[in-house]
């Protein structure tokens, strides 16, 4: 075996080591931390849809509906328990770790020949054991797959030699990136950089044949995926006209301004190495630019445009949001770290002296962050209990992270997200065509039409003419129905009258 070929299947070696370390740190914390709101509202779709119920005709939630379809008939076959639900998500761990393992092959390539398999690990490693990387990673989302998926189109689109410009291989890409948009259009800014980047540095006839290609693949990618949603007996049409519309409009309106910006700025101040992250990572992205230029370095200027361009437009700051743009730093901290290692004995020990301090600082905030977090057990047994109160087949009225999940809702709309700095998703939806759906006197409708036999609102989590609606309901149209119980500290009222 040759020097070279050595070289690189230790390199593989020390990649297959740190992706499973990764698994099993996200397992771990798959497995503890509780179910946020997001997730519960995911789980409770996807039960829906296994239940054949229409999505925006039976039911309303403001995500796509393909990655419920993805999973309703796994959970069709699972028993009616919260246990099945932390099997969906360790299940969903398998698009976490394609992830890591593609973004690492990524790394790969852009640190080949310039920095050593144990620096480019160390900065992955680095970085993904921040907190709103890690915990993103563990939750039942389809960020991962939409993650995974851009990446598979990434490495497609950087392919060496003349065969990246075939359009068969442009087709692969628009495929996979359609694919991923379609679940979430996150890392839009991802996907039109990498594809601008490396449709510039074609000749012109051969770009027009690449984008001919990238164009058939994703069309031929939205046919199918709709194609078979529509199938499946789901129309999608509504998500497009009516909730994807109604994300624009609050895109548009409401929100903090910059506030991905705030999120990455509050989480350097929470965790200054993050600082010298930025610092270090940009002046080697600097310099690889200077060096290389763009077009020799494609994949990374592809990224650093995404971590650069996504803060300024996106306006909320939540982890699901931060995650991607603080894992990319990764890649120029890699060329960063190669730099120092080739200088001296003494840079080598500051490398990894860094990366000890980011271990140290780290690991105490994952577990700070897991104790503040953890009690799944609890959330689990929590919600068993509520499904012991609502008998299968009745009514709920309760908002994520509190909701039984297999149950259903006696109103269409029952919970709502945050819109910072603008009013809550109840006003949005009241603008829409059904907006009668989204007021009190609805709401009051579908209560009379579907009995509640268990209620459990929260403030946090529901519209105001909805909590009204709900009062009105059982203090003046049901008064004695409903009895108030004590359920782990919860105020839950039950129906005790038919």
């Amino acid at each position: 075996m040759t020097a070279s070929a050595l070289a690189a299947r230790k390199e593989r070696l020390w990649r297959a080591a740190v992706a499973a370390l990764f698994g099993v740190l996200l397992f771990w914390l798959a497995s503890r931390q509780r179910f946020d709101y997001d997730e519960v509202a995911e789980f409770h779709a996807v039960w829906q849809v296994a239940r054949g119920h229409k999505p925006y005709v039976d039911f309303d939630y403001d995500h796509a509906p393909y990655f419920w379809q993805l999973y309703a008939p796994v959970l069709r076959r699972l028993p009616e328990n919260f246990a099945s639900l932390v099997l969906l998500r360790r299940l969903n761990l398998l698009w976490s770790l394609v992830a890591a393992a593609l973004y690492l092959e990524v790394l790969a390539r852009i640190a080949r020949g310039r920095v050593t398999a144990t620096g480019a690990l160390g900065a992955f490693a680095l970085v993904a054991l921040q907190v709103p990387i890690v915990f993103t990673f563990a939750q039942f989302r389809s960020d991962q797959l939409v993650l995974a998926l851009t990446l598979a189109a990434l490495l497609i689109l950087d392919a060496d030699g003349p065969p990246a410009a075939r359009p068969r291989r442009w087709a692969a890409a628009g495929a996979l990136l359609t694919a991923g948009l379609l679940l979430t259009p996150k890392l839009i800014v991802l996907a039109a950089a990498a594809a601008a980047l490396h449709a510039a540095d074609l000749p012109r006839a051969q770009a027009r044949r690449a984008l001919l290609g990238l164009a058939a693949g994703a069309a031929a990618a939205f046919l199918a995926v709709n194609g078979a949603s529509l199938l499946a007996g789901v129309d999608p049409r509504p998500y497009f006209f009516g909730v994807l519309a109604a994300h624009l409009r609050a895109l548009s309106s409401y929100g903090y301004r910059f506030g991905l910006a705030r999120g990455v700025l509050l989480t350097t101040a929470r965790a200054p190495l993050w600082l010298l992250i930025f610092v270090g990572g940009g002046a080697a992205f600097a310099l690889e630019l200077r060096q290389r230029g763009w077009r020799r370095a494609k994949l990374l200027t592809a990224l650093m445009l995404f971590v650069l361009v996504q803060p300024l437009w996106v306006k909320y700051l939540w982890n699901q949001y931060l995650y991607t743009v603080l894992l990319f730093w990764s890649a120029p901290l890699a060329l960063f770290f190669g730099r120092l290692e080739r200088r001296s004995q003494v840079a080598q020990a500051a490398v990894g002296l860094l990366f000890l301090w980011g271990v140290y600082d780290a690991l105490p905030g994952l577990l700070d962050y897991e104790r503040d977090h953890g009690g799944l057990a609890a959330q689990c047994a929590f919600g068993d209990e509520l499904l012991t109160l609502a008998p299968p087949g009745s009514f709920v009225s309760a908002q994520p992270p509190n909701h039984p999940v297999f149950r259903e809702n006696s109103t269409f709309f029952f919970n709502y997200s945050v819109i910072p700095a603008g009013p809550d998703t109840e006003l949005l939806r009241q603008t829409s065509a059904d907006g009668a759906k989204f007021r009190f006197a609805g709401y009051l409708e579908e209560l009379e039409r579907r009995p509640p036999a268990l209620i459990l609102t929260d403030p946090v989590f529901a519209g105001r003419q909805y909590l009204r609606a709900i009062d009105y309901y059982v203090r003046v149209e049901h008064p004695g129905d409903y009895a108030a119980r004590d359920v782990d500290g919860q105020r839950v009222l039950l129906l005790v009258a038919p």
